[in-house]
């Protein structure tokens, strides 16, 4: 499954599902209004998000419309904690002010894979932050040092297979 947030005025846009192949979209609104609120409710939401992926990926999605990347906000514009993975190791991260959309980034580094994740206890141990990866993200650093993220986040059976070796 393939989530982004469009920009809408507020500070934490508006979720909408995204096809695999990046060209329709469809608002969540009848199941959740932001990214945040399906990390917080994963096991009720992203059973229906998913069927609403298939729909759109099928064709049988009513409303679909043209995915517009440039609409995007980052995935999760107020992000409190995230999951970077470093070589083969996943490390556990705050978040800042310093979370952006990919629009006008000087990007500096090779892109990365950051994991959106549920609720973890203080210093978890790797299974258990394994268990609560939820959604995976590329992100980059600009030329000031902040990350960027990119517009649609995935769920991990949609990363390709040689990323979900790292994963």
């Amino acid at each position: 499954m393939k989530l982004a947030t469009y920009k809408d005025g507020s500070r934490d846009g508006q979720l909408v599902v995204v096809a695999r192949d990046l060209t329709l979209a469809h608002y969540a609104t009848g199941i959740a209004n932001t990214l945040q609120a399906v990390l917080d409710d994963w096991n009720f939401m992203s059973p229906q998000l998913e069927d609403l992926f298939v729909s759109l990926n099928q064709g049988r999605a009513r409303h679909a419309f043209a995915f517009d990347a440039t609409r995007c906000m980052a995935p999760l514009p107020r992000i409190y904690q995230w999951t970077r993975q470093v070589g083969k190791k996943l490390v556990q991260q705050s978040g800042g002010d310093g979370f952006l959309p990919t629009d006008s980034a000087t990007h500096t580094e090779e892109p990365e894979l950051a994991f959106l994740t549920a609720d973890v206890p203080p210093q978890p141990s790797s299974a258990q932050l394994r268990d609560a990866l939820r959604l995976a993200v590329r992100i980059t650093q600009d030329d000031t040092g902040r990350i960027r993220f990119a517009p649609v986040a995935i769920t991990l059976g949609e990363l390709d297979d040689s990323l979900k070796a790292l994963a």
